[in-house]
């Protein structure tokens, strides 16, 4: 009896049947690749602007607590200018510093030259200038400690 054996031939590969195949993968890797790169950089990007929205938020409820302090600051002072007795200090003053109140002999008349017309703009942006330096310098002190 004479055996038969069953051959099975491999199935035929045109020429560029392969090429394609790999082709295919190599774009769908690239593309998983741009949309990974897309997806860690946008959340790189809500990660930042998340922390300067904290950030401003704590600037402006530190404003808010150096508002808070000026006006405690104001009512205070006004307290003790209040409290304070005038008519004692000018009787302390007369009595026990042997001080006298100023005649007219006292004064010194000093004539001022009339100031240029742009001067208030430039104290004004001045005042700003040095108010906003000493409100940071303020902050970065407090952010330090």
């Amino acid at each position: 009896m004479a055996q038969y054996v069953k051959t099975t031939a491999a199935p035929q590969v045109r020429a560029g049947q392969t090429k394609g195949v790999t082709l295919k993968k190599a774009s769908d890797l690239k593309m998983v690749v741009m949309i990974l790169f897309v997806f860690l950089v946008s959340v790189g990007f809500i990660n930042q602007y998340s922390k300067i929205i904290n950030v401003s938020s704590q600037i402006n409820s530190l404003e808010q607590e150096i508002k808070d302090t000026d006006m405690l600051i104001d009512i205070l002072e006004g307290k003790v200018i209040n409290m304070i007795n005038w008519d004692e200090i000018e009787q302390t003053a007369k009595e026990k510093l042997d001080m006298a109140e100023p005649n007219k002999n006292d004064y010194t008349v000093i004539e001022l030259k009339e100031l240029p017309q742009d001067y208030e703009s430039i104290t004004a942006s001045t005042n700003q200038e040095e108010e906003t330096q000493s409100k940071l310098s303020m902050l970065i002190d407090y952010l330090s400690n």
